[in-house]
């Protein structure tokens, strides 16, 4: 991500802030514990000037729901794969933010499809098909086959 998209994920932060009532994130204007005196707001350049040396110091950004969808819509997230996973927790890291993550798996876990389309081998899709054309001739396919 670049370094201008960055201040300016910092100062919607301070100005917006993610829209999470219970924000823990003290450079959050959505959380209680909101570091600092909200007239600051009142001056955009002074916002900027703050969002530049958070930027600076690397201190936490909130993951708002646009953030969410934009990286939803880049990813395939209504099913975990190995991959996707691994993907998911390095960007999650790179953020240093774990909202992203547990969206993603409470909306696997409360959906039996999504549920039952994770975490299958690569292949395992491939070799339904594979099946479905020797098995023209039978009239089922053998259990053992899925089992394997």
């Amino acid at each position: 991500m670049s370094a201008g998209k960055i201040i300016h994920r910092y100062f919607h932060q301070l100005i917006h802030g993610c829209g999470n009532n219970q924000c823990s994130n003290i450079y959050c204007q959505s959380s209680s514990l909101f570091k600092y005196d909200k007239t600051i707001l009142n001056d955009r350049n002074e916002v900027a000037a703050e969002a530049i040396r958070l930027s600076l110091e690397h201190v936490p950004l909130c993951v708002d729901e646009n953030i969410i969808k934009e990286y939803e819509e880049k990813m395939e997230i209504n099913k975990l794969t190995e991959n996707n996973l691994q993907e998911l927790i390095n960007h999650c890291k790179k953020i240093d933010n774990w909202n992203l993550l547990n969206k993603s798996i409470e909306d696997i876990f409360s959906n039996r499809l999504n549920l039952l389309n994770s975490f299958l081998k690569e292949d395992f899709s491939n070799n339904i098909s594979i099946n479905k054309e020797f098995s023209s001739t039978a009239s089922a396919t053998p259990k053992s086959f899925f089992i394997h």
